[in-house]
Order: structure tokens, then C-alpha cells, then sequence
């Protein structure tokens, strides 16, 4: 049975997939300018855009795994998913 029941997407998903992305290009900037950095920039072999890209990356993909919209049956309350243990009174 089909419902048309509307669902909406979790803030942090939305915020995982966005450091994703933006996590990726820095990080590949980084590696662009691994051999050649600029040359007016301070402390450039720290290659900070690398770092800073790859956490973001990695960040991202915690929140996107971790905030994956689920089923309608789990997250109505239906379903073995919805209770993770006994409830604490």
C-alpha cells in the first residue's frame, strides 16, 4: 500500500553531504598546490588546505552516514529500529 505521506530530510544530513563537498574540493586544491604553493602565503608547507579539507571530508561522511534519511516504518516508530534498549524510568 502506497501513502503520500511527505518526509523530511534531517538538518545534519544536509550539513554532512554540504562538508562532503566542500571538504573534497579543498582537498584537492591542497594536493594542486602540494608541489607549488603560492608564493605569498605564510607557512605554506604546513599545507593546511590539504589538512583542513581532508576533515572536513572525513566529518562529512560521519554525518552523511550517520544522519542517512531511513525508512518511513523506522523512523515513525514502527520496527525493531525504532528502540535501542530498555527504557530508563
Amino acid at each position: 500500500m502506497e501513502t503520500n505521506e511527505h518526509h523530511m530530510l534531517p538538518i545534519w544530513f544536509i550539513i554532512g553531504i554540504n562538508l562532503l563537498v566542500y571538504g573534497v574540493v579543498i582537498a584537492i586544491t591542497g594536493l594542486v598546490h602540494w608541489n607549488s604553493p603560492p608564493s605569498n602565503v605564510q607557512m605554506s608547507e604546513l599545507h593546511i588546505d590539504f589538512w583542513w579539507g581532508t576533515f572536513m571530508t572525513v566529518l562529512g561522511l560521519f554525518y552523511t552516514i550517520r544522519f542517512w534519511p531511513c525508512s518511513a516504518r523506522q523512523s515513525s516508530g514502527e520496527g525493531p529500529a525504532a528502540g535501542t534498549g530498555p527504557r530508563k524510568s
